[in-house]
């Protein structure tokens, strides 16, 4: 699970898109509120980077929102995940550039 009380996100993770057909691979280890933007993403054939950046915000050890902006700075989207109280599954809610729910994705622990 990528929320982590010790303020640092490590995230790893393969989507195919479904616009284009072409893997991406994303894994970084992000520190929470340090104001830095990451790049996360690269091509899983060669290794480098989409160009797309990510900053995490923790808000408590339950939540945290994920910016995102493409590589001319410009907003594409946000991300909010929430882990249960239980701590067995959370909930990643991201939002386009027009505040409409673009994808809802439910992660349970096995």
């Amino acid at each position: 699970m990528p929320i982590s009380g010790t303020g640092v996100q490590n995230y790893d993770v393969a989507v195919k898109q479904t616009t284009d057909g072409e893997l991406s691979k994303s894994r970084y280890s992000a520190t929470m509120n340090d104001g830095r933007w990451y790049n996360p993403r690269v091509n899983a054939e060669t290794g480098k980077p989409l160009g797309d950046e990510v900053l995490i915000i923790k808000v408590d050890d339950l939540m945290h929102y994920r910016l995102g902006r493409d590589k001319n700075g410009k907003a594409t989207s946000l991300m909010m995940r929430k882990m249960s109280e239980e701590r067995k599954s959370y909930t990643a809610t991201i939002l386009n550039t027009n505040s409409e729910v673009a994808l809802v994705r439910i992660f349970d622990r096995q």
